[in-house]
C-alpha cells in the first residue's frame, strides 16, 4: 500500500511537472500579442503620445468595426481614440480603462451592445491582461476562475502549437494588424457581407445592471471634467425586428435610469442585413460609412455636443500654445 501510494504521488508530481513545462512553453504571451486582442496594447500606445484633450469611442466590437475615427478627428479638430474591442470584457472593464486613462477636458461615447454583461467574461478580461499587463487592474481577480482560465488557455495554447507550427493551418480570426493607428478595425471591408452572420440570437430582457455601472462612471467624469455621451449600436434589421419588443423594453429602462445623455435611439443605427460584416454588430465598409454620416449629423446637430467639443479643442488649442512657450 505503501509503494502504491509513493507510486502515486510520484506519477502526479511528474504530471505537475509536465504540465508546467508545457505551459511555461506555449503561455509565452506571443501568440495572444498577435490576436485581435493584441490591439488593446496599441490603443494604449497611442493614448500614451497625446497629451491634450481628446475623444475617446468606447464599448465592444461594434465600435471597433463601426466607427472611423480619422473622420471624426478631421471634423473636429482633436485626436481621437478608438478603444472599442470586445463585448466580452464587460461594462465594468470598459468604465474602469477609461478612468485609467480620460482627462480633464476629454468627451467620451459610449456604445455598448444590447444588455452587455456588467461582470463580463473572466477568460477575454484575463487574455487582455496578458496582452497589456495595466488592465489587471480594470478587473478583479478570482482564484477559482484564474485556475480554469490558466487551464484553458495552455490548452488552446498547445492546439494553436500543433495546428500552426506542426500542421500548418492559419490561425482563424482577425490579428491585431487588422486595426489602423486610431483603432478602428479596417483590413476586413473589402469582405463584403458573409450570409450567415455570427451572433444572432433572441435576447432576453433584464434591467439592466450596466445601467448603474454606467451611472457610477458618469459621476466620476462629471468630477473630471469629461463630457460623456451614451449611444445605442449597430444592428442588423432581421435582428432588430426579431427582438424588437425587448430592445423597446430595455431602451425605456435605459432611457429612465442612465443619468447620462442619449444621443439616439435603439433604430437609429439599424440597417439592412448587407451592411454588416461576419456579425450582427460588425459593420461593413457601406454599413460603416452610413453610421458615420449619421453620427455625426447627430454630433454636429446637438448644441450641448456641441459647446463641449468647441470648449475642449480650445482648451486643447491652449494646451500646445503652453507647451510650445516652452
Amino acid at each position: 500500500m505503501k509503494k502504491f501510494l509513493t507510486f502515486t504521488l510520484y506519477f502526479l508530481a511528474l504530471l505537475v511537472f509536465g504540465y508546467l513545462m508545457v505551459a511555461v512553453f506555449v503561455n509565452d504571451g506571443s501568440r495572444e500579442r498577435n490576436t485581435y486582442l493584441g490591439a488593446l496594447e496599441q490603443k494604449h500606445f497611442r493614448i500614451e503620445q497625446l497629451n491634450e484633450p481628446t475623444i475617446f469611442i468606447a464599448g465592444g466590437s461594434n465600435v471597433a468595426f463601426g466607427t472611423d475615427s480619422r473622420q471624426l478627428e478631421e471634423t473636429f479638430s482633436m485626436p481621437v481614440v478608438n478603444l472599442g474591442i470586445h463585448y466580452g470584457l464587460g461594462v465594468s472593464f470598459i468604465t474602469n480603462e477609461l478612468k485609467a486613462v480620460v482627462e480633464k477636458g476629454d468627451v467620451i461615447f459610449i456604445s455598448l451592445e444590447y444588455l452587455l454583461s456588467g461582470e463580463g467574461d473572466y477568460r477575454v478580461k484575463r487574455q487582455a491582461s496578458i496582452i497589456y499587463p495595466e488592465a489587471s487592474t480594470y478587473f478583479e481577480a478570482d482564484f477559482s476562475k484564474e485556475v480554469r482560465s490558466g487551464l484553458k488557455r495552455t490548452r488552446n495554447n498547445l492546439q494553436y502549437v500543433i495546428d500552426h507550427h506542426l500542421k500548418g493551418i492559419a490561425e482563424s480570426g482577425y490579428p491585431k494588424d487588422s486595426f489602423n493607428t486610431y483603432g478602428d478595425i479596417v483590413s476586413t471591408f473589402n469582405n463584403g457581407h458573409h450570409e450567415q452572420l455570427k451572433g444572432k440570437e433572441e435576447l432576453q430582457y433584464r434591467d439592466w445592471e450596466g445601467v448603474e455601472i454606467l451611472n457610477e462612471f458618469y459621476a466620476f467624469a462629471q468630477r473630471k471634467g469629461v463630457c460623456v455621451y451614451f449611444l445605442y449600436p449597430p444592428y442588423p434589421l432581421s435582428e432588430f425586428q426579431k427582438n424588437e419588443k425587448v430592445i423597446s423594453k430595455t431602451a425605456n429602462y435605459i432611457n429612465n435610469h442612465l443619468r447620462m445623455d442619449i444621443l439616439n435611439r435603439p433604430e437609429t443605427f439599424v440597417y439592412a442585413d448587407s451592411l454588416f460584416f461576419d456579425m450582427v454588430y460588425h459593420l461593413n465598409a457601406k454599413g460603416r460609412e452610413k453610421r458615420m454620416k449619421a453620427l455625426l449629423e447627430i454630433i454636429t446637430t446637438k448644441d450641448e455636443i456641441g459647446r463641449c467639443l468647441q470648449a475642449k479643442s480650445e482648451l486643447a488649442h491652449s494646451i500646445s500654445a503652453v507647451r510650445n512657450l516652452k
